[in-house]
């Protein structure tokens, strides 16, 4: 079995997801993520990209998430690598999500999956 690295994270966007077509051509969004948690007595933000590949792409678009929205993020941690203007090399983390639930109370959750359609609340049951 592989190695990898699973994260799993609650935030805020910090803009509006970027829909983009890679130099290979494939399609994917990409977004940051803040996460604030306290230590001692004050806040640390911390700042995650967050960029989902392919038709996941498509379904994260379909949750209308926004800057400002409140997500629970699962991806895998990832180091990419490239060069900057002046030629050094460079290294930023990025989390590949495998899974964004909108969180925010002012409407219904959206959750995406890669491995499943987004279902609205409408269509369940459930009085709750």
């Amino acid at each position: 079995m592989g190695q990898f690295c699973k994260v799993n994270m609650k935030g805020f966007l910090g803009k509006d997801p970027e829909f983009r077509t890679s130099a290979s051509g494939k399609k994917y969004c990409a977004f940051p993520v803040a996460v604030t948690k306290k230590y001692k007595e004050q806040e640390v933000t911390s700042w995650f990209y967050c960029k989902a590949w392919g038709n996941f792409a498509t379904i994260v678009d379909r949750c209308h998430i926004v800057k400002g929205s409140a997500v629970f993020v699962t991806g895998t941690l990832e180091i990419y690598r490239w060069t900057d203007n002046d030629g050094n090399a460079q290294q930023t983390p990025q989390i590949t999500i495998d899974s964004i639930e909108k969180l925010d109370r002012e409407a219904a959750p959206a959750k995406a999956t890669d491995n499943q359609p987004q279902r609205s609340e409408a269509d369940d049951d459930l009085p709750f």
